[in-house]
Parts: C-alpha cells; sequence; structure tokens
C-alpha cells in the first residue's frame, strides 16, 4: 500500500479527461470503483494502521474492516481495508468509438506503421503521402523496432487477464485484492461477470495467452474463494506493460531530431498517466511552435 507517482496530479485529470470524452462522444467509459484490499498475514493490518496515520493517505483509506466483514464469500483470515478514489475505464469502448470518430474525420489510417520509412525534408517529416511536423511514438514494448527510440530502457511485463463466471457466489460490484485482483463488474444480462489479473511475469514480451499464467490465477482464485469453487472462464487475454526500472514514464524528445517525441513506460496505470502525459507534451509542443 504505496502511493502512486503523481496520484494527486493523475486522479483529478483522468477523470475530467474521460468524462470530457464521454460527453463528447455520447458514451460511458469511466466508472467509480469502490476497491478492498485482503490482509494476508498478521503484519498487513499493523502497516495499515501506520499508513492510516500518515496524512498523505487521509483521502485514500477507510478505516479497517475486521476479518470476515460483509460481503462474505472471499476467504478473510486478517482483516481488509476499503480504498477510496477507486475508478476504471473501459478502455476497449473507448478506443472503438474513438476509432470511429477520427475515421469520420479522415484523421485515422489503420495500418502497420514502419517507422523506417519516415523521411525528413526540411521542418517536416514524409510518410508515404501524409507530410507532419511533429511526430510522437507510443509504442510501448515495440519501440525497440523503433531506429529513433530503440534503446529506450523499456522493461516488457506480461500479463494475463480471466472473465469468469461464478456459480454460487455473487459479489457486490467492485475490485476485490487478495494477492491477485477480482474485479466483480457491472450486472449484464441478469448476471454478474468477474475478471481475474493478473498475472506478473517480468522481461517477457509474448503477447499470447499463457497455459501456465491461467493455472496460476485459478490457484489464485480458489485461494481466495475456496478450492471447491465452481466457475467458468469466460474468456482468457494477455499484454504487455511496458515499464521503467523506477516505474515512472518516459516523455523523452529525440537528442538529434527535435520534432520527433516519445511516450512510454506507462506501465500498468496507463489508463490514469496517459491524460497527464498528454498534457505535458501539448505544453511542449506549444513552447516550441509558439503561434
Amino acid at each position: 500500500m504505496t502511493e502512486s507517482w503523481k496520484i494527486d496530479t493523475l486522479m483529478p485529470k483522468a477523470k475530467a479527461f474521460y468524462q470530457d470524452i464521454e460527453q463528447q462522444l455520447g458514451i460511458r467509459i469511466y466508472h467509480d470503483l469502490p476497491i478492498r484490499r485482503y490482509f494476508i498475514n498478521e503484519a498487513d493490518p499493523i502497516r495499515a494502521r501506520r499508513r492510516i496515520k500518515n496524512p498523505r493517505y487521509a483521502n485514500y483509506f477507510k478505516p479497517i474492516l475486521e476479518k470476515e466483514a460483509e460481503p462474505i464469500g472471499i476467504i478473510d483470515e486478517f482483516g481488509s481495508i476499503p480504498i477510496r478514489q477507486g475508478s476504471w475505464v473501459n478502455v476497449p469502448c473507448l478506443i472503438e468509438h474513438l476509432k470511429n470518430f477520427f475515421k469520420s474525420q479522415d484523421s485515422l489510417v489503420e495500418e502497420t506503421f514502419d517507422a523506417k520509412q519516415l523521411e525528413p525534408e526540411g521542418s517536416h517529416w514524409n510518410y508515404r503521402d501524409i507530410r507532419a511536423k511533429n511526430i510522437v511514438f507510443c509504442q510501448g514494448s515495440h519501440t525497440h523496432n523503433n531506429p529513433f527510440f530503440k534503446d529506450l530502457p523499456i522493461i516488457p511485463i506480461k500479463g494475463d487477464v480471466l472473465d469468469i463466471s461464478l456459480k454460487d457466489i455473487q459479489l457486490p460490484s467492485g475490485l476485490y485484492y487478495k494477492k491477485r485482483w477480482l474485479h466483480s463488474l457491472e450486472k449484464e444480462d441478469q448476471r454478474l461477470l468477474y475478471r481475474l489479473g493478473a498475472s506478473y511475469d517480468v522481461g517477457n514480451s509474448d503477447a499470447e495467452p499463457s497455459s501456465s499464467a491461467k493455472e496460476e490465477l485459478i490457484e489464485t482464485l480458489k485461494a481466495m474463494l475456496g478450492s471447491d469453487l465452481q466457475f467458468t472462464i469466460q474468456a482468457h487475454r494477455s499484454g504487455i506493460r511496458p515499464t521503467t526500472k523506477d516505474a515512472k514514464p518516459l516523455l523523452i524528445q529525440h537528442p538529434v531530431h527535435s520534432s520527433l517525441f516519445a511516450i512510454n513506460g506507462l506501465g500498468s496505470k496507463g489508463s490514469a498517466m496517459a491524460p497527464y502525459l498528454s498534457e505535458l507534451f501539448m505544453d511542449q509542443i506549444k513552447k516550441q511552435s509558439p503561434e
């Protein structure tokens, strides 16, 4: 339970950003999220009580709950603590609607981008029949294939996620964390769907779902809800978190080509960090090209 980098700045900016997109596109993607972290040993509640006394954490922690507090369902030997100001963004829905919007503006080309085909021409860059003054690369672990930013210190961390349905357990909507997180999604078609994740495989950039990660998550789920749990796996997906050694993101201007930038290293907090980093990037562009 450690305060994330610039969390007091990131969260308000992210909330305003996504709610503005919701209003402009007429969609719902930003959701408040109750979070409850379960203690896994006797030392955890002691550390949590120290955190609660620290004024920096006053806006994030609610009072500690004793073991086996409601809701019943998750194995609870040591108690838990609710966390305030949780939220989540429906990223697939966001991407789908943004694609449709930019296509309607004739501002999106869907194809594999090859940075090696960029050609400088005066103060601009040419890419086939596209001409641009500034370019920003947001490529995650694929940056190693980019001749301009191949040396960024990006560490890939693979994570697998399972969508599951549970037969006899119905947890209220929210996120429950006990070694791994279990997200009880809002009810759809009179049923609750759960999302379980995520595995943590440092240095692995293979985005194919892993059978060993699936088994690890299943064992975690049974440790959380009971070994006789009845469940069905609806989907198994994986992705790569592009992170850095100190877990801080990168906003880099190329040392030779000042019109080339890279935003990377957002790790598992991309939805929170992206609005803030985009704002920093636009401020940098305005400084270089004042109107």
